[in-house]
């Protein structure tokens, strides 16, 4: 994702490739594509080449109004054409980024670094999205957690809300704006959680309900008479290791259009989603150091 400005230094051709529009977590997005050539991955002493990706020009995004209040002239973001050709390390608190080539990021401790790193295997989903399973004390089960490096706030939908067992004021005064699937404005209250964790997610299976099912859940269908889908096989036992969370997270309730952006599917496959789940922000993910390999569909915490 690039601004007009960006592109236009680095005499990127804009709009050759068509034009699209999508729901962002804020409100609807118009773009144009671009393609991306000969850029390069560089620091003080390096520089490694990237192969060509697919882009989109946007001028007005969340991210750029929020790092201009702080001081920074944002320029973009990089995606997934980006995360799947390098490895990435991400030390937040000592603002302190590494990258290693594509599916070559060492395994726990192999690299003399410190700390317990704990490796959590993240579910593929369409879109090449990917997910990790997200509890909290008390919960009837967990819930899938899409893994969003560009949102900066926790988000989870009502049906998430409800299997974490959680009570959610419809009426709290503390709350944040979110964006439906119909472009009209959600004010979602703000719960404060604690003690979070995440776990691999790699045995969640994707169930497709097909339309007119007589099951009591089609209830939840948000169309009658489509096809839908929801994951499934979530309360199964955890195993493996488990990343928690020190630090309290103030999540957004709500069923943002985002969600359905992301992961319903064409009628003629699986359909609509209609499930539990939350897209998790920079909020939670960059609480402790993080490594990440989307080639793997691999995620590491280290605990200190």
């Amino acid at each position: 994702m690039l601004t007009t400005d960006v592109c236009k230094s680095l005499k990127l051709a804009m709009g050759g490739l068509g034009s699209s529009s999508g729901v962002g977590a804020t409100g609807n997005l118009d773009m144009q594509q671009v393609r991306v050539e000969g850029a390069a991955l560089v620091d003080e002493e390096e520089s490694c080449p990237l192969h060509p990706m697919a882009g989109v020009v946007v001028d007005n995004f969340p991210q750029l109004s929020i790092a201009g209040e702080v001081g920074i002239a944002l320029q973009g973001m990089l995606g997934q054409g980006f995360m799947d050709q390098y490895d990435l390390e991400l030390d937040a608190p000592k603002q302190r980024l590494r990258a290693w080539p594509r599916a070559s990021l060492p395994d726990s401790g192999s690299d003399g670094s410190d700390g317990d790193w704990r490796a959590l295997e993240a579910l593929g989903m369409p879109g090449r999205l990917q997910g990790l399973l997200l509890t909290v004390p008390g919960c009837l089960e967990p819930v899938v957690g899409l893994v969003d490096t560009g949102a900066s706030h926790t988000v989870l939908n009502r049906q998430a809300a409800y299997v974490l067992g959680l009570r959610v004021d419809m009426g709290a005064e503390r709350k944040v704006r979110g964006i439906g699937l119909d472009n009209s404005v959600l004010e979602m209250p703000l719960l404060s959680l604690m003690n979070i964790t995440l776990s691999s997610a790699r045995h969640v299976t994707i169930t497709p309900r097909k339309s007119g099912a007589s099951d009591a859940s089609a209830s939840a269908n948000p169309v009658d008479g489509r096809r839908s889908w929801r994951f499934c096989n979530t309360g199964a036992r955890i195993k493996g290791p488990i990343a928690t969370f020190p630090e309290a997270v103030d999540v957004g309730i709500g069923d943002i259009g985002l969600f359905q952006e992301l992961l319903s599917q064409p009628q003629e496959t699986i359909g609509d989603f209609d499930g539990p789940v939350a897209l998790l922000g920079q909020d939670l993910m960059t609480q402790m150091p993080l490594r990440y390999s989307a080639a793997r569909g691999r995620l590491w915490f280290r605990h200190d």
